[in-house]
């Protein structure tokens, strides 16, 4: 999928959110690349995109009102892969997890079905920055349990993946350290929910980056030093695209709440990909992430019995 540009014509005032009658954050000038964007949002007569903007951070811009265009958009069409490259690719990352992960033989090993179960939970979620609860009580964590619902992309991973390990693991342990490192309390480790994961032995570190995920791959990235932080769960890679399905709590890609980057809510998808999820126009390939977050950190979670995706298993 190509990538979008957008160059405007004119300073622009950003905000924090797709409407102009919010308290402006400052000015936006020059060419961008587009992670979001809304058409004919909130009426017919606008148009806004998301960028990242150098100093003020995610910012919304108004490239449209009425017949009056402020910006000019192209699509950069990302380089080409051969299918055997891509076929090298998925090889070299699953060489990433040596001999250490042995699904069959780790005690902290669960099945997919033990995560897909939960999803349920999520389904009256909204994207919340500053005021997360959870959908239940987690074992070794006093936590804030909804209504209202509300998260975001550390408290959801973190209410998905304890919740799991800790119903299928009996030598699982979670406590209120590795609660602050999911909440990336400390600036001691901007990638502390990954770290937690594998302290916890819920995951093995993928050391190179630039590869795709394994299946089933917690993922911290950041949009610069040290701004735009996000927290998501890469569910599977389709080798042949190189498209990417994610889970993760947003409020923009589709989103306002827990679902697939470019796809839709969990709710409105009976809590389970479409179909072919790798052929829909605005999914997400890796080279977009790469491009989009180029500091990363992830690691591979250890599960099993994978086919949910309805990719060929790639672990097993």
């Amino acid at each position: 999928m190509a990538a979008i540009r957008v160059s405007l014509k004119r300073r622009l005032k950003a905000f924090k959110e797709p409407d102009t009658r919010k308290r402006s954050v400052g000015y936006a000038e020059g060419t961008f690349n587009v992670f979001d964007k809304r058409r004919n949002y909130p009426t017919d007569d606008t148009d806004y995109v998301l960028i990242d903007h150098p100093e003020l951070g995610e910012v919304w811009l108004c490239t449209r009102w009425m017949d009056i265009s402020y910006a000019d958009f192209e699509e950069k069409e990302p380089q080409p892969s051969t299918g055997a490259s891509i076929v090298n690719a998925i090889s070299e990352t699953l060489g990433q997890l040596g001999h250490s992960f042995k699904a069959e033989q780790d005690s902290l090993t669960i099945k997919e079905n033990s995560l897909v179960d939960l999803l349920s939970a999520f389904g009256d979620f909204q994207y919340n920055l500053k005021c997360a609860t959870y959908p239940y009580s987690l074992k070794g964590v006093d936590l804030k349990v909804g209504p209202p619902y509300h998260n975001n992309s550390c408290s959801f991973v973190e209410a998905f993946l304890v919740k799991a390990w800790s119903g299928q693991c009996e030598n699982f342990l979670w406590d209120e350290y590795k609660h602050g490192q999911m909440m990336i309390l400390s600036d001691a480790d901007y990638y502390s929910p990954v770290t937690a994961a594998i302290e916890s032995g819920m995951a093995n570190l993928l050391p190179n980056t630039s590869l795709y995920p394994a299946p089933w791959s917690i993922l911290q990235v950041w949009r610069k030093r040290w701004s735009g932080a996000h927290t998501l769960i890469v569910v599977d890679c389709h080798k042949e695209t190189g498209k990417v399905l994610t889970l993760e709590s947003n409020h923009c890609f589709k989103l306002n709440g827990v679902g697939f980057r470019e796809i839709g809510m969990l709710k409105d998808l009976d809590f389970r990909p479409p179909s072919k999820w790798w052929e829909l126009p605005d999914v997400w390939t890796w080279d977009m992430f790469k491009q989009a977050y180029p500091h990363r950190k992830m690691a591979a979670l250890k599960v099993k019995d994978c086919h949910w995706s309805g990719v060929t298993d790639l672990v097993t």
